[in-house]
C-alpha cells in the first residue's frame, strides 16, 4: 500500500505540514510537489485520492493514469464528485463504507472488493491511508488499488478471489450476465435466474446465445429487442464501447447496460439489468413540477397584465381626460388636485408592483431583514395588523429556498387583504432540525371564499414542493390557515469544492 512504498507518506497518518518536510530532505529534483507528481504519475499500481469534506463526505480528488486505464474511469469526470456519481451502486456502498472504516480508524486500512467497473467486473486489493491536516483533522484519504483478477499476478489466491467474485455477484440485485465475443452467456448472477424464472423461463441461460434471444424478440415485433440487437452487435464487432437502453417491463422501468472489456486476447461483454423505477418515476415528477412552474409563471404574467389595466392604467386615463380639461381652458383647482391625486395612485401602485416583482432588500438584508420592512409597508398600505414572529436559523437557509418561502408569504398575506378583507394577519416562521416551518393565519371572511387556482394557491405549492415540502390550506370558522413545511435536507448548500494537493493538480 502507498505507506509502503512511498518515502514521504511512510507513518500512514502525517499532516501536510509533516509531509513537506520530508519532502525537503529528497533531492532536489523531487522537493515538494515534483515529488508527489512523480509518484503519482510514475506509479505502476493504481492510485487514488479521496477528499473528506469537514460535513465527512468522500469526494473524488484524482485517479492516476494507470488506474484509470485498469478501470475505464476517467479522472476528469469524477473529479469533485461522490462515489455514487460515477460508480456502479453496489461498488459505490462497498467503496464509501471503506471510506468510512478508514476515517473512524484514523490509520491505514486493506480490503479486498468485487467492482463491477466500466471495464468490467474485477478484484481489487485496495489500501487506504488517511492524511491529516494542519488541524488534526483527516482531510484527505491516499489509496492503492491492485487487480488481483488475473492469475499469473495472483498465483493461489485467484481461487478464492473467484469464490468471492460469484458470492458478491450472486449477492446483488442488479441482474448481471457475462457474454463471451460471440454473444453467448458464460455466467449469470442469481437475480438474473430469478427474474427469468418469474417470467416462465426454466433454462440457466448459460450457452444460450442472447443475441439470438434478442432477434426472435424482434422478429415477434418488439422494438426495444431490435434496438438492443443493433446496439449488442456493435458493441460485440468494436463499433461501440457500451450503450444503455431503457425499457418497460410490466409497471416497472429497466435500464439495460452493455459493456464492453478485454482480459488479455480474450473479449467479453457485461450485461446488466437495473430497476429504475424510483428514479424515473422521480424524473417524471421533476418534469411535471417544471411544466406546473412554467403554467404559473404565465399565470402570474397574466394577473400583472390584468392589474395594469384594471387599475394602473384607469388612473391613468383619468389624467388624460383632466388634461383636456386643462387644454381647453377649463381647468379649476379642483380638476388639477384630482389629476395629482390620480398620478401619486398611479405612481403608489407601480412602485408596489414593482416591489412584488423583485423584494431588493432579499439579497443584501436576507430573508428576516425583508420580512420586516415588507410587514411594515404592508401594514402602512393595508391597515391590517401583522404580527410577525421569527425563530432560528432563518439566514442560513439557501438564497432560493428563502426567497420561496419570502414569495409565500407576500401571497399568502395578499390573498388575505384582497379577498378576505382581513384586519389581523400572524405570520410565523421558525427553523429546528427538523426543517423550516411556515404558518400564515388571517381573521377574514371565508365562507364566501372557495380555494380556487385563481387565488395563487398553485403557486405556492409548486414553490415549496420544489424543495420536497409540502403546503396546505386550512378554513376555519373566521379566518384561512396557510401552512408549509422544507425538510432539513433541502435546507443545506453542498460544500464548495477545495483546491487538491499538488500532486493531483
Amino acid at each position: 500500500m502507498v505507506a509502503q512504498t512511498s518515502g514521504v507518506i511512510v507513518r500512514g497518518c502525517m499532516s501536510y505540514t509533516s509531509a513537506q518536510h520530508v519532502a525537503q530532505d529528497a533531492p532536489p529534483e523531487l522537493a515538494h510537489a515534483d515529488l508527489y507528481q512523480a509518484y503519482w504519475n510514475a506509479c505502476v499500481d493504481g492510485l487514488f485520492a479521496v477528499r473528506v469534506t469537514p460535513q465527512d463526505q468522500f469526494l473524488c480528488a484524482g485517479l492516476n493514469a494507470t488506474l484509470e486505464g485498469a478501470t475505464g474511469l476517467d479522472s476528469r469526470q469524477t473529479k469533485g464528485k461522490e462515489a455514487w456519481e460515477y460508480l456502479d451502486p453496489h461498488a459505490a456502498s462497498a467503496m464509501v463504507g471503506m471510506y468510512r472504516e478508514c476515517l473512524a480508524a484514523g490509520a491505514p486500512i486493506t480490503r479486498s472488493q468485487v467492482l463491477v467497473l466500466p471495464a468490467g467486473v474485477r478484484v481489487y486489493d485496495i489500501s487506504l491511508v488517511p492524511v491529516r491536516g494542519a488541524g488534526g483533522r483527516i482531510e484527505l484519504l491516499l489509496g492503492r488499488a491492485q487487480d488481483i483478477s488475473d492469475p499469473e499476478s495472483t498465483g493461489g489466491t485467484t481461487r478464492s478471489a473467484r469464490g468471492l467474485l460469484g458470492d458478491v455477484l450472486n449477492s446483488l440485485g442488479t441482474h448481471v450476465a457475462v457474454l463471451d465475443h460471440t454473444g453467448r452467456i458464460v455466467l449469470v448472477n442469481e437475480a438474473w435466474l430469478r427474474f427469468g424464472h418469474e417470467r416462465g423461463a426454466s433454462d440457466t441461460f448459460v450457452g444460450v446465445s442472447y443475441l439470438e434471444i434478442c432477434a426472435q424478440a424482434a422478429n415477434d415485433g418488439d422494438g426495444n429487442a431490435a434496438a438492443v440487437l443493433d446496439a449488442l452487435e456493435m458493441v460485440r464487432d468494436g463499433r461501440r464501447s457500451s450503450f444503455t437502453h431503457l425499457y418497460r417491463c410490466g409497471d416497472s422501468v429497466f435500464q439495460m447496460r452493455a459493456v464492453r472489456f478485454e482480459r488479455g486476447s480474450e473479449q467479453w461483454i457485461l450485461v446488466t439489468h437495473d430497476d429504475v423505477t424510483a428514479v424515473h418515476e422521480a424524473q417524471r415528477e421533476v418534469s411535471n413540477l417544471t411544466e406546473r412552474l412554467l403554467d404559473i409563471q404565465e399565470e402570474e404574467r397574466r394577473r400583472i397584465a390584468l392589474e395594469l389595466h384594471d387599475s394602473t392604467s384607469q388612473h391613468l386615463v383619468a389624467v388624460q381626460l383632466g388634461l383636456t380639461v386643462v387644454s381647453q381652458g377649463r381647468a379649476t383647482d379642483q380638476t388639477l388636485a384630482d389629476m395629482r391625486e390620480e398620478l401619486m395612485e398611479a405612481h403608489r401602485e407601480i412602485r408596489t408592483l414593482s416591489y412584488l416583482l423583485h423584494p431588493p432588500r432579499l439579497a443584501a438584508e436576507r430573508l428576516t431583514g425583508t420580512l420586516r420592512q415588507f410587514v411594515s409597508g404592508f401594514q402602512r398600505r393595508t391597515g391590517a395588523s401583522v404580527d410577525l414572529i421569527l425563530e432560528g436559523a432563518i439566514d442560513e437557509a439557501p438564497f432560493r429556498v428563502q426567497r420561496a418561502i419570502f414569495r409565500v408569504i407576500q401571497e399568502a398575506m395578499a390573498n388575505a387583504h384582497k379577498h378576505a378583507s382581513a384586519r389581523l394577519i400572524s405570520v410565523e416562521l421558525s427553523r429546528d432540525g427538523d426543517g423550516l416551518r411556515l404558518e400564515v393565519a388571517d381573521d377574514g371572511r371565508n365562507l364566501e371564499r372557495p380555494i380556487v387556482p385563481g387565488v395563487g394557491i398553485p403557486g405556492m405549492e409548486a414553490r415549496i414542493e420544489r424543495f420536497g415540502g409540502s403546503l396546505s390550506v386550512a378554513l376555519a370558522g373566521m379566518g384561512t390557515t396557510v401552512s408549509a413545511f422544507i425538510p432539513a435536507q433541502a435546507l443545506n448548500d453542498p460544500p464548495e469544492p477545495g483546491r487538491p494537493p499538488l500532486f493531483l493538480r
